[in-house]
């Protein structure tokens, strides 16, 4: 099937497109396999630099789904001989919301990069190295490292 919906809330980001992909869903013995790709486009925050920037990030689907309610909360009860599966039924019909959402969840990156090379920010002044060199002076090396110039490799 191809997908192309809102992100569901819940996500923990801010999703600026709709999750696109391709899924494709077979029955098993345990419950519904669902194997893919969607498609996500953020709005996220360089952990270097702090500016805003999107990106789009790409989720390989491979998940087993149970065929159980998704509004039960018994539904989600792990039990020792059965793993946790999400439950992916809302009435009749199968409902990949929660599905969907877990997934977005987990795959975020956990120190995005507006780029890879991003210097970041000054430690001394928080002037955005990205828009050129700071003003401040090189700080003086620790004398107590001294000694570590004259190490040979």
């Amino acid at each position: 099937m191809e997908l192309e919906a809102e992100a569901p809330p819940g996500t923990g980001a801010v999703v600026t497109g709709p999750v696109r992909g391709t899924l494709h869903l077979a029955n098993t013995d345990s419950g519904i396999a669902v194997r893919g790709t969607l498609l996500v486009r953020l709005e996220l925050e360089c952990g270097r630099c702090l500016k805003i920037f999107e990106d789009t990030i790409e989720i390989e689907v491979n998940e087993i789904c149970a065929l159980r309610q998704v509004d039960d909360p018994e539904a989600y009860a792990e039990s020792e001989d059965e793993p946790s599966q999400i439950p992916i039924l809302s009435g009749d019909e199968l409902d990949l919301t929660e599905l969907v959402r877990q997934l977005i969840a987990m795959n975020l990156p956990l120190r995005p990069l507006c780029r890879d090379d991003c210097p970041g920010l000054c430690l001394r002044c928080g002037k955005d190295l990205n828009e050129g060199p700071c003003e401040c002076s090189k700080p003086e090396p620790d004398s107590r490292w001294a000694a570590l110039k004259n190490l040979k490799f």
